[in-house]
């Protein structure tokens, strides 16, 4: 239903049930606010929209007035502008001096100057308010503060925070966080959504105290996960002073992490590597080399190996943290110039059963739906996944989809901080997913739940799957995972009772040896329900570095090439090499966890690594450590000098994702383009360029002189991305694959009309036990994931001076029960012991932890939880078992 309207003498059709501004908005005209943000709850504070309506003898609010049907609106009168002057010079009285150049560069002078307001006439009627500096990352000058409660409605109603609050009465009244405790030892998070709230400035990063102006900004993409948020960093002099969410990017909206907003500072880090080094022997050091040293050091061992031991004695190890560009090259490299298919990613150590569940049941290993449709879910199945941590605006998705009226339905050992809006929690005992999942599946069929239309015409395999599913009872199950048969039930009847019911998962389901069947399971329950192929629903793996779609893509899998065409296909093969010009392997390489063995055993003599970390980030590295210094060449290219780059014999110094361009893929399958933000330092080349030199230190050079022209060659070689080009990426904000043609507009939603093999597949799937369990020697079971303020192996956000004074060094997180048995106190030292290893850390006593579980993260090299996990591997995938490790706690007195 529409209405008409009349604003500034012209006629509006606008939606019923909308407000006067929302009208405006529509209509072009421009209505000055200071407490609104069309995100959250008008509030009506400031008075700053007011505007004249026929027949209203006073003023009205225009952000919270309702628009009706023949309404007539004037938006900037005499008498509004008159209004909002006095409104403007009221609120500054109370503003340091009175005058307007303390508010430099806000929203409110802006206002101040279009409507001539230098200083307040009024008299200042509050008392003054010393400036809080405790903040790390930023700074509170309440005394700016016009009470407008924007960065208290923003952090409450958008972030689900409470941090601060109105204190004080009457001309005392005044914000503060609450009993005025430091932000440190308050909820907050630090996402900064409190700063871009704030009209006056009163809330302001510290980099912007210390760097207020640019001489340019630059779009780009933050590279801390897979979401894939724009952002805006602002240049002074050639550096990076500071960094801002791109309000215009349709995934992100503006909003920003903490480290997506302030860890850029890694980039200018004096630890940054700037020349190539050289370990010229074995035990000794690593010394400075010219870039044509190194290069020729590493040619001439490779092409010796290769002779010596053949090409499948050499592997390389690609990155998703690396662009597209940068993957193809070195798989390119892998395959046509050194003659082997062991090359692999980082997704093998996460979401590698996502690439081989997804495909074994769809036909393509990728997310179904695009982020944007989270919010218009009515019911949403989050499994195995901390986005709050791991993915916080894709939380705020979450969050916002509930505000909507979603039902969340939360799967995970812990006690996540999104549960607080959870309609149902689950439990779950560690590595039980599949009997979970089995049990839902039961209740769907048994009562009636499935969609029996799209099973019949769309999949196949549906009658053993009904046969297994039989076997699963919640009853029986119950006893399993430590989950209710009620709890069981009610969350299969609520996963099935809409159409737009969506699985949001992560690497509480792929890092386990059941991690490929955990996925085939949700599949079997998207398709059951017939809850794919439609929008707001799928099943979406939530990826965790900033491209690991894209290096599976890529082709940076030792059984494909890019867009997954197989490395068996005698078909795909003769395509390759037509255009690669040289003889490819048709043998499926090795997996990154399958290194270690032909390592051991004498077959594996080189790797290549670019940007990974496995010495810090690959379970049980005790053994990954001695397996690496066991080869006869080990070359790295990474920005610092890491755990793995430390034992390397030659290191290249690479460029960061700030000073190169090229493409990531989000984990909507969204193609996104980032142009170079600043000048590489001196010393340091593109990934793609030292791969493309190293080829040509070994006589086999590669026609590219740019990332654009590798991307041109991966179109040309990829159905999926033919219709994508730099030109099409310039001109938006990155397109979904598959997109067959240069008409085509992407593809946000899979499956609308068929799978690619035609049907989809149920899978049989049994329940897969963890390599290890708990017993009365290791009564604790240890998962691991991430910590918010932190990535990866932390190699880049431990030089975030801001992020190491809100989480400086690891802790194990503990149950209070636990605790309390333990006779451990909060911040005591302790020691967790695994088969394996022993590690030293603070205990963080806390309720998120059940009991006998315990969580730490892998982002401290003085704390290297990996050398505690367990080895387990998923059969299928070969991803291991960084979820179930069994462990011990002991006191340290």
């Amino acid at each position: 239903m529409t209405i008409n309207i009349t604003i500034d003498n012209k006629k509006v059709t606008a939606p019923e049930g909308c407000t006067i501004l929302q009208a405006a908005n529509i209509a072009g005209a421009d209505i000055p606010t200071l407490c609104h943000d069309q995100r959250v709850k008008a509030l009506g504070v400031c008075r700053l929209c007011v505007v004249e309506v026929e027949g209203a003898r006073n003023l009205v609010a225009s952000c919270g007035a309702p628009a009706t049907e023949g309404m007539e609106i004037t938006t900037n009168s005499k008498r509004v502008r008159a209004s909002r002057k006095v409104i403007l010079e009221l609120l500054l009285s109370d503003i340091g001096d009175g005058s307007a150049k303390s508010l430099s560069g806000s929203a409110m002078e802006k206002l101040l100057k279009e409507y001539g307001v230098t200083k307040s006439g009024f008299p200042r009627t509050r008392q003054k308010i010393k400036i809080d500096r405790r903040g790390p990352l930023y700074t509170h000058d309440y005394d700016k503060c016009v009470l407008c409660r924007m960065c208290i409605t923003t952090c409450e109603t958008r972030i689900g925070r409470y941090v601060t609050g109105l204190t004080g009465k009457g001309n005392a009244t005044g914000l503060a966080t609450f009993g005025q405790a430091p932000l440190t030892e308050t909820e907050c998070e630090f996402c900064g959504a409190c700063i871009d709230a704030c009209p006056t400035g009163a809330l302001i990063e510290n980099w912007r105290l210390k760097s207020p102006d640019w001489d340019r900004q630059a779009k780009s993409i933050c590279t801390y996960c897979g979401t894939g948020c724009g952002i805006i960093a602002n240049v002074n002099n050639g550096k990076i002073t500071g960094v801002e969410g791109d309000p215009t990017h349709p995934v992100s909206l503006g909003d920003l992490c903490v480290k997506g907003r302030f860890a850029f500072d890694f980039v200018h880090h004096p630890d940054r590597l700037k020349t190539p080094m050289i370990r010229k022997r074995k035990g000794g050091k690593l010394v400075k080399a010219t870039w044509d040293e190194a290069l020729d050091f590493v040619a001439k061992r490779l092409n010796e190996i290769k002779k010596k031991s053949g090409p499948d004695s050499i592997a390389g190890v690609s990155s998703s943290r690396c662009s597209n560009e940068d993957n193809y090259v070195m798989s390119r490299f892998m395959r046509s110039v050194i003659g082997t298919n062991n090359i692999d990613n980082c997704a093998r150590v996460c979401h590698a059963p996502s690439v081989t569940g997804l495909a074994a049941a769809f036909g393509s290993g990728a997310a179904t739906n695009s982020l944007e449709e989270i919010e218009g879910a009515e019911v949403i199945f989050l499994i195995g996944s901390n986005p709050q941590d791991a993915h916080p605006i894709i939380s705020l998705k979450i969050k916002k989809a509930v505000n909507n009226g979603a039902s969340l339905i939360i799967a995970d050992p812990r006690k996540i901080w999104l549960s607080k809006y959870s309609t149902i929690h689950l439990p779950l005992k560690p590595g039980s997913n599949v009997a979970l999942i089995n049990a839902m599946l039961n209740v769907i069929i048994e009562e009636g739940l499935t969609d029996g239309q799209f099973i019949s015409a769309r999949t196949e395999n549906f009658k053993a799957v009904k046969k297994m599913a039989a076997g699963y009872p919640p009853a029986k199950v119950s006893r399993m995972i430590g989950v209710s048969a009620k709890d069981i039930r009610m969350a299969a009847r609520l996963y099935a009772s809409s159409k737009k019911s969506m699985i949001l998962y992560g690497l509480g389901i792929t890092e386990h040896t059941s991690g490929t069947n955990n996925v085939k399971a949700l599949a079997n329950l998207v398709m059951a329900t017939g809850n794919v192929g439609r929008p707001n629903s799928g099943i979406n793996p939530l990826r965790g570095q900033n491209n690991v779609q894209g290096a599976c893509d890529m082709g940076a899998l030792p059984n494909v090439f890019a867009g997954y065409q197989s490395v068996a296909d005698e078909s795909v093969v003769t395509k390759f090499e037509e255009r690669y010009g040289a003889k490819l392997s048709r043998s499926v390489g090795l997996k990154t966890t399958e290194y270690y063995d032909a390592i051991e055993n004498g077959d594996l003599k080189a790797l290549v690594i670019m940007a990974m970390d496995p010495a810090s980030t690959d379970p049980n590295l005790n053994r990954v450590h001695a397996a690496l210094k066991k080869l006869d060449l080990l070359v790295v290219m990474e920005i610092f000098n890491t755990r793995t780059a430390k034992m390397a014999d030659v290191v290249f110094p690479a460029a960061s994702f700030a000073e190169k361009e090229g493409t990531f893929t989000n984990a909507e399958r969204r193609v996104q383009l980032f142009r170079k933000i600043i000048d590489p330092i001196k010393g340091v080349r593109p990934d793609w360029r030292i791969v493309l030199d190293l080829a040509n230190a070994m006589g086999a050079p590669m026609p590219f002189s740019s990332p654009e022209e590798i991307w041109e060659e991966i179109a040309r070689m990829t159905p999926q991305f033919k219709g994508i080009d730099y030109r099409r990426l310039e001109s938006g904000h990155g397109i979904c694959w598959p997109c067959p043609d240069k008409t085509h507009k992407g593809t946000p939603v899979m499956y609308k009309v068929n799978f690619p093999n035609g049907l989809g597949k149920f899978n049989v799937i049994g329940d897969v036990p963890p390599k290890e369990r708990p017993d009365r020697k290791y009564p604790f079971t240890l998962v691991t994931g991430r910590r918010l303020e932190h990535y990866n192996d932390g190699s880049m956000t431990r030089r975030s001076r801001g992020l190491m004074k809100i989480r400086p060094h690891e802790t194990v997180d503990i149950n209070r029960d636990d605790a309390k048995m333990k006779r451990i106190k909060q911040g005591d030292r302790v020691k967790v012991i695994s088969r394996r290893a022993e590690v030293v850390v603070k205990a963080k006593i806390t309720n998120s932890s059940l009991p006998g579980r315990l969580f730490m993260s892998f982002h401290f090299d003085d704390a290297l939880t990996n050398t505690l996990t367990s080895e387990g591997r998923d059969e299928l995938s070969g991803t291991p078992e960084y979820k179930v490790t069994a462990v011990r706690l002991e006191k340290i007195k």
